[in-house]
C-alpha cells in the first residue's frame, strides 16, 4: 500500500518549473536603402546591428520572382544592391501577384545576412 502511495505521489508531484516564455523579439524598422548602405559601408558593423534580427523593411519593389517552390520580392537598396525577401510558402501568392515593380511595400522577415556582395537576404517574410 505504501508503494502505491509513493507511486501516486510521484505521478502528481509538480515537475521543475517551466521557464518563462521567450520575449517576442522587437522588430527593427529600416528602409531598404538604409540597410543596403549599412552593409555596403561595413558588413561587420551591419551584421552586429541587423543579422539574425526581425526586420521591417520598406522600399520600392525591384523584382518579384516565382521559382516554383519559393517566392521572393526584391527591394531596391540602391547602388545595385538589393534586399531579397523570401516567403516561407505560397500562402501570400495572391497578395504578391497584386504588386508590381516600382510599388512601395513594407515587408517583415528575419535577416540572414549578405549573399555575395549585392544581396541582403531575409527569410520567413510577410507583407505588412
Amino acid at each position: 500500500m505504501l508503494t502505491i502511495a509513493f507511486a501516486f505521489a510521484a505521478c502528481v508531484a509538480p515537475g521543475p518549473p517551466k521557464p518563462p516564455p521567450s520575449p517576442t523579439p522587437t522588430p527593427v524598422a529600416v528602409s531598404a536603402v538604409e540597410l543596403a548602405r549599412a552593409y555596403r559601408d561595413n558588413q561587420v558593423a551591419a551584421n552586429l546591428l541587423y543579422k539574425d534580427r526581425l526586420l521591417v523593411v520598406s522600399g520600392a519593389i525591384d523584382e518579384i520572382v516565382d521559382r516554383g517552390s519559393t517566392l521572393h520580392i526584391g527591394l531596391d537598396g540602391s547602388d545595385f544592391m538589393m534586399v531579397r525577401c523570401y516567403f516561407p510558402d505560397r500562402s501570400s501568392t495572391d497578395r504578391i501577384a497584386a504588386l508590381k515593380k516600382g510599388d512601395g511595400v513594407t515587408l517583415a522577415g528575419e535577416n540572414i545576412g549578405m549573399d555575395g556582395r549585392l544581396f541582403i537576404d531575409l527569410k520567413n517574410c510577410q507583407i505588412k
